[in-house]
């Protein structure tokens, strides 16, 4: 009984995994995760994101929640997420200025009362629910968006709802169906508080194990050296470097608390009674997203007499604090040693002060703080008129910086823009990370600027980058001086340990790096990444610069955010705006912020903006390929350049194989296979859309919606660790839902939450486990329809247990559209399409190994295969309305 009990259990996967697991385990990418974000984007590919009712997921009358036969309220709730588990939530993002009284409901498994209810005051401003602040984060210290980072356990599914409408992103990860979960209980996750506060200084818990390499070196223009090399296996934890020729006397942010008014105040202040010159200064912050005039005027009256009008003009949407100067004549103060000051507001923006100084001959002779009540008493500060609204929430506290004046900004630049760190693993001839260092520790080449991030940043001048880099024969680390001037004097620190990592499961440390100038007539997408194989991408820092403001300023960051994986059609990640992925909002209202996971370390007037973001427990899993995007601007039609740095840990993978694919409503295919419907359907047959990056491309597509049941056969390879369905399907119609069978055998239900009317194609994947496909080379899959299900396309993917692959079966279905020729051949390849044209061609070795990629928009194209051995080889061939055709042919 004992036996039978632990080979029962033996075939789950029981979870278990933590913040302090990712990031002691970063390299890791065997998890059969998929990442999802589901977010109140525009419909119709438009820039009218966020509020309206159309862009979320589902509008229900509250009391009918998981309840549609009970007693509705009179409010609406808007269902911001819908989740099948079992899965883990990692992320809620929103932006909310407005309804801060509005309820966060959490359903649980079938729950019709919320296991959690919040207001937006209670979990983000006032911090009154169980999450503590570094998981929780607000608005307001959050540059304009709010954060929860928080992993929640979902056992069978999980809604949330809103009440008040808002910008909104949540964040998840989808489980194997046979993973054995509980769900959340409404309890904070101390651990992960506990890593996020580790920011700045050595995460992991292998720190006791770790070598250091240290070494001083300087670098003349256009020198390279080699800064660690080693032969054998091992592990790189982290790279530090200290470069004593930046200039950081402008690189910290600093915090302060004042008064936004429109009265007056009145203040005693010390003074040199024999000076020639007296100003009287105050630190202000001038952040013109607040204001709409950018002006303020106040009278300065001193000892009871007017001096004159003090304007301040020039707000701007960096870099907020300044110390504006006003100059008051020797008639006023001669023989004094103290002066009473009156400042009336007069007109323009609100008067904001967070402290005043007397400068007397360039001496300064008192300060008074205006948050300081002790300073308060001994200046007499008596204040009226203090503003009590948005503008004053915003700007009567500031954690900003003071400009950089422009020849230590220039100098500092230079070196972080041209200073180059390169990392080769494995005999690499071409480097797995090429970059500029200050992309490459995540804080910027546009000046130098302090972030404690979690695993890069700059910590007081010393830049670190904590990624977990595994090789298993050499690694070489050099850097470079790209620049024209030499650098003296770099202290750098390389961590290591000789423990190697299983190859297995844990992939390379890879760094793409990419500029590209984006015309406001180029409608294509910011791609920051693009690779095949297998992986997850961990990191992204982007820096944007808008040239023009035509559109506005920083109207580039408008862009949604928009991530493909594993060849689907339609983004797993798609966004509300640039600025909302690096978790901030409103255009980074309050400018610079750094914490843990994400912010935005340096900003300027030329609207430069360097933003980065980890993804932790969210990392963005991909098992074929994955393609990263943002828009320049609300439909890519702002200039911007892009610099940009994603970091994701990859293997190159020919396990993850197309081994069939159904063409529901081709009759040819569904015979092939044994596609059969019970109960009642409706034949699809129209002209849409996809969502996202194709989303002006009109696609054809026939099928069925089934009413009832479906049942289909489908070809895999028998040496497998699972397989997935990718299903293209009717989005027109809300909440699909189905129960998935495997041979009889229940494996769980697959949930497409929401609808869209307009763009109407969508594709999902569905996980098969592997103890459902193992030593199988054909499975039958039932599909019984529990709410509007469609059926468009099926392609299956096989997760092959090892590189000896399966051969690919030819589908004979196609053949009256595909035409190969000559076959056999010697030196060239015609494929010719009779109906449509082809738009992706593969090429396989007969064993399954792809060899060759190629994308075109023509019915005909010649290859050359000439440098083929002699054999049989496929080609997979993809058409314009996604039909896949497989063919073989042979080299002679």
């Amino acid at each position: 009984m004992l036996n039978k009990f632990s080979l029962v259990i033996s075939l789950f996967l029981v979870f278990n995994a933590s913040a302090l697991d990712a990031v002691n385990h970063l390299s890791n990418i065997e998890e059969q995760f998929i990442t999802y974000q589901q977010a109140n984007y525009a419909k119709d590919g438009s820039n009218n994101d966020g509020v309206i009712a159309s862009n979320f997921l589902d509008t229900i009358p509250s009391g009918l929640v998981n309840n549609p036969n009970g007693v509705a309220t009179g409010n609406n709730e808007y269902v911001l997420v819908n989740i099948e588990g079992p899965a883990i939530l990692e992320r809620i993002w929103c932006a909310a200025i407005n309804n801060l009284n509005g309820k966060i409901n959490f359903y649980f498994d079938g729950e019709t009362t919320p296991r959690f209810s919040s207001t937006i005051n209670q979990l983000f401003i006032n911090k009154t629910t169980i999450f503590d602040s570094i998981l929780a984060q607000n608005l307001f210290e959050n540059s304009g968006g709010n954060i929860l980072y928080a992993s929640i356990n979902i056992k069978q599914n999980l809604i949330i709802t809103t009440e008040a409408p808002m910008y909104c992103h949540v964040g998840f990860k989808l489980l194997p169906k046979d993973t054995i979960i509980s769900s959340w209980t409404n309890t904070n996750d101390i651990s992960q508080s506990n890593l996020l506060a580790l920011s700045g200084n050595y995460p992991k818990q292998n720190a006791s194990s770790l070598s250091s390499n240290t070494n001083t070196v300087s670098l003349n223009s256009n020198q390279k050296i080699v800064l660690y090399s080693s032969s054998g296996g091992g592990t790189i934890e982290g790279i530090e470097l200290n470069i004593q020729d930046l200039n950081f006397d402008y690189a910290d942010r600093i915090y302060d608390e004042g008064n936004v008014r429109k009265g007056w105040a009145l203040f005693k202040m010390k003074i040199n009674a024999n000076a020639d010159s007296l100003f009287l200064v105050n630190k202000m912050n001038k952040n013109n997203l607040l204001f709409g005039i950018n002006q303020s005027k106040v009278n300065v009256i001193v000892e009871g007499r007017l001096v004159g009008v003090w304007q301040v003009n020039n707000y701007r949407d960096y870099h907020f604090w300044e110390d504006e100067k006003f100059y008051i004549p020797k008639s006023f103060y001669q023989g004094k040693n103290n002066i009473n000051i009156i400042i009336q507001y007069i007109s323009g923006d609100a008067w904001n002060e967070f402290r005043y100084q007397t400068i007397c001959d360039n001496v300064i002779t008192d300060v008074l703080d205006i948050k300081n009540v002790s300073s308060q008493n001994s200046h007499n500060y008596l204040v009226t008129g203090i503003l009590n609204n948005n503008v004053s929430l915003y700007t009567s506290s500031a954690n900003a910086r003071y400009r950089t004046p422009e020849p230590i900004k220039y100098n500092n630049k230079q070196i972080l823009d041209s200073l180059y760190i390169s990392i080769y693993y494995d005999g690499e001839t071409s480097p797995s990370t090429t970059a500029p260092i200050g992309l490459f520790f995540g804080a910027g080449t546009n000046d130098a600027s302090y972030m404690n991030a979690l695993l890069f940043g700059n910590n007081n001048g010393t830049y670190y980058n904590y990624f977990t880099q595994p090789f298993w024969s050499s690694v070489k680390v050099e850097i470079e001086n790209k620049s024209s001037i030499k650098i003296d004097s770099i202290n750098t620190n390389i961590l290591y340990t000789n423990s190697i990592l299983d190859k297995k499961t844990n992939g390379y440390l890879k760094a793409f790096v990419k500029q590209e100038n984006k015309s406001a007539t180029d409608s294509t997408d910011y791609n920051f990444l693009e690779t095949n194989g297998k992986g997850k991408l961990i990191a992204i820092v982007i820096q944007g610069v808008q040239d023009t403001v035509e559109y506005g300023p920083i109207a580039y960051l408008e862009g949604d955010e928009r991530i493909y994986i594993d060849d689907a059609q339609t983004p797993f990640i798609y966004g509300t705006g640039t600025e909302d992925l690096f978790n901030c909002g409103f255009y980074f209202i309050l400018d610079e912020v750094c914490m843990p996971l994400h912010g935005m370390s340096n900003s300027d007037e030329k609207y430069n903006r360097n933003m980065y973001r980890i993804f932790l427990n969210d990392a963005i899993y991909f098992r074929k390929n994955i393609s990263a995007n943002v828009e320049h601007g609300p439909v890519n039609d702002v200039q911007a350049l892009y610099n940009s740095i994603s970091f994701y840990y990859w293997q190159q993978d020919t396990l993850y194989q197309l081994t069939d694919n159904l063409d529901v409503g081709n009759t040819t295919s569904e015979t092939a296979h044994q596609y059969t419907v019970y109960g009642n359907s409706n034949n699809i047959n129209k002209s849409s859309y996809f969502e996202g990056i194709n989303d002006k491309q009109l696609l054809q597509h026939d099928g069925r919606k089934i009413q009832d049941s479906v049942e289909f056969i489908v070809s895999i390879n028998e040496n497998n660790n699972g397989v997935r369905l990718l299903r293209t399907f009717d989005y027109s119609l809300k909440n699909q839902s189905a129960n998935i069978y495997v041979d009889d055998a229940f494996v769980g239900t697959w949930l497409n939450a929401g609808a869209n009317t307009i763009q109407q194609f969508k594709d999902d994947i569905f996980a098969i486990p592997a103890r459902f496909t193992q030593n199988k080379t054909q499975i039958k899959i039932k599909v019984v329809a529990k709410n509007n299900w469609t059926d468009l396309q099926y392609k299956v993917y096989t997760l092959q247990n090892s590189v000896v692959a399966t051969p690919i079966k030819e589908n004979k279905f196609s053949n009256i559209s595909i035409q190969l020729y000559p076959n056999p051949t010697k030196d060239i390849l015609n494929i010719y399409s009779n109906n449509e044209n082809i738009k992706q061609i593969n090429i396989y070795q007969i064993n399954g190994v792809q060899i060759k990629s190629i994308s075109t928009n023509n019915n005909q194209i010649t290859i050359p295969v000439y440098e083929l051995a002699k054999g049989m080889y496929i080609a997979e061939i993809t058409t314009s309305n996604n039909t896949v055709a497989i063919k073989k042919f042979v080299v002679e």
